[in-house]
């Protein structure tokens, strides 16, 4: 079966979208870790959780909350920013028939995406 083929079953879709994220989440704090000279038991320690919570969590096999992002994030002294971008294609999402995207959307304007969460709390 072609990659091609893979991605048109919605289900199928869904779940490569998903470990995409996991994975690119998960490899840039690996990656964060061993830059810093950071162990997983250093960190754990840091979140007050223990060493296997941290390999469950970095590993992908257990959900990453933005709670516990953000709780890895401030161990670290790093924020994640949000970017969203278009799928290339969205035939067999749901949003297939939606509308185009705002243009901040492609830009990743975090100003724009601000001015907008601000309008709403108005």
């Amino acid at each position: 079966m072609t990659r091609r083929s893979l991605l048109s079953d919605p289900a199928a879709r869904r779940e490569y979208e998903e470990a995409y994220l996991v994975g690119e989440v998960t490899d840039s704090i690996l990656a964060l870790l061993q830059g810093l000279g950071i162990s997983q038991a250093e960190l754990a320690e840091r979140l007050g959780v223990t060493r296997g919570r941290v390999s469950q969590i970095l590993s992908g096999r257990q959900n990453l909350t933005l709670r516990t992002l953000a709780a890895i994030g401030w161990a670290l002294g790093v924020s994640f920013d949000l970017n969203l971008r278009p799928m290339a294609d969205r035939a067999g999402t749901p949003a297939a028939a939606d509308p185009g995207l705002p243009g901040w959307v492609n830009r990743g304007a975090d100003s724009d995406r601000r001015r907008v969460a601000a309008s709403r709390e108005a």
